[in-house]
């Protein structure tokens, strides 16, 4: 179970004045109030042409298939946007549903009702659509954009659960991203295998950019794309699972407080061992990911902690800490801009909490 989960049906738990054993049996006994509580817990956050280096390079490829029939997959759609965002790029590119198929995959019943009527809404449009997808979306009065049928017309919807074994279906390329950041460990071995199975051999996977990287090593490689966060299937030969690397000594730190204690007394290789472990473990706590980004930028692991800031932004978008420490990452590479906007999103957050 994600973190984030835990900690909400903690919370139930303690309203209703439940122990954590009692409080599964209430949910085995209330499958409806299970399904609100994930529902909750994991927000169906969306947006059209989101990580947009990812479309580009789903372009790019798809162009090199010529009309070759192609499956895709959109896993965790949300309310779509991911997915009517796919059939947008395929239809940029000639495909209609006769060359390409698109399964978006998705629990939550309502979201799925939303995403069917191929509309995003205003808050869905946090950026501007690529100029070769404007011609396949149709503005509507309220403000939404809404898919053309056509493009739409590529898209299967399907109700289910990722980890069950059924839904996810044979695929050339499949984008499941920030999926398992809301997972536990043994859910995202399930995920991996899934993946595993149903993403044909040279077939591309995207991931998100808080995505953990270390569960998709062997079975796929990283392809330089920079801010695409693609994949490709590895050969038969390197896929079969790794045994999950053992922790140090040194990174079994009880606490959190353990490792920065650790950290502020000069031990950051066996701080960060120790920080790796616990944000494995532990995906939804921003404060371990910035402690791990803090001690990266110590030891010279720029890269790393450009990684690491990002999944702290994604999970605190008002972490000033973060913010300031990105835009001085920004400002070191040259993307001055980056850094300005950063600079910038530091003085909001830091003028939010003045006025809390």
């Amino acid at each position: 179970m994600a973190e984030h989960l835990l900690q909400e049906a903690r919370r139930l738990g303690s309203r209703l004045a439940l122990s954590d054993a009692n409080l599964v049996l209430h949910l085995e006994r209330h499958p409806v109030e299970a399904e609100t509580l994930w529902r909750h817990a994991v927000p169906p956050e969306t947006w059209l042409f989101r990580q947009p280096q990812a479309f580009e390079a789903l372009r790019r490829w798809m162009e090199g298939h010529g009309g070759r029939p192609l499956q895709l997959a959109s896993l965790g759609c949300a309310t779509g946007a991911e997915a009517l965002s796919m059939a947008a790029t395929a239809a940029s590119v000639g495909r209609d549903r006769r060359s390409t198929r698109i399964v978006a995959i998705d629990r939550n019943t309502d979201a799925l009702g939303r995403a069917r009527t191929g509309c995003v809404s205003p808050l869905g449009q946090r950026s501007p659509l690529p100029p070769w997808a404007q011609p396949w979306f149709e503005a509507m009065r309220d403000g939404s954009l809404r898919l053309r049928a056509e493009a739409l017309a590529m898209i299967d919807w399907v109700e289910a659960d990722l980890l069950d074994a059924a839904p996810t279906p044979s695929c050339d390329a499949a984008m499941c991203r920030n999926v398992a950041i809301y997972l536990d460990g043994p859910s995202r071995a399930t995920l991996r295998d899934r993946l595993i199975e149903r993403v044909r051999q040279g077939g591309l996977l995207f991931l998100g950019h808080a995505d953990p990287r270390e569960i998709w090593e062997g079975a796929f490689r990283w392809i330089d794309a920079p801010g695409a966060f693609m994949l490709e299937r590895a050969s038969a030969s390197a896929t079969a699972p790794t045994a999950p690397s053992v922790p140090a000594p040194a990174a079994r730190a009880g606490t959190l407080a353990d490792l920065r204690a650790m950290a502020d007394h000069g031990a950051l290789d066996a701080a960060h061992a120790g920080l790796l472990a616990w944000t494995r473990e532990h995906a939804m706590d921003a404060e371990a990911w910035w402690l791990r980004a803090t001690v990266e930028l110590a030891t010279r692991r720029d890269d790393d902690a450009r990684r690491s800031l990002d999944r702290v932004l994604y999970l605190e978008p008002m972490h000033t800490l973060a913010l300031l420490q990105a835009s001085a990452l920004a400002e070191a590479r040259g993307d001055h801009g980056e850094a300005d906007r950063l600079r910038l999103r530091a003085r909001r957050a830091r003028a939010w909490e003045d006025g809390a």
